[in-house]
């Protein structure tokens, strides 16, 4: 996941705070509490199963400016998916 330029863009200070799960997966997360606004997320996630269904869970929180205001701002995504033998 990142963010788009317009987004980005709207971050005060340039940096974010930042964490992930995974449903299904015990005993793994990723946090950062400060990073750059461009930050290309990624993460490995070791030891899934084959014919699972696991849920990524990620969500950024920052404080935005977007010429009138300033306000928590927040991004979340998810994305389900199962690993598959080719």
């Amino acid at each position: 996941m990142q963010l788009s330029p317009y987004v980005q863009g709207l971050i005060v200070g340039n940096t974010m705070a930042c964490g992930a799960y995974v449903e299904g997966k015990s005993g793994y997360s990723d946090n950062h509490s400060a990073i750059p606004a461009d930050y290309r997320w990624h993460s490995m996630v070791p030891n899934l199963q084959l014919d699972k269904q696991y849920k990524l869970v990620m969500s950024c929180a920052f404080t935005a400016q977007n010429g009138y205001t300033t306000a928590p701002g927040h991004a979340d995504f998810q994305m389900v998916f199962t690993l598959k033998f080719a």
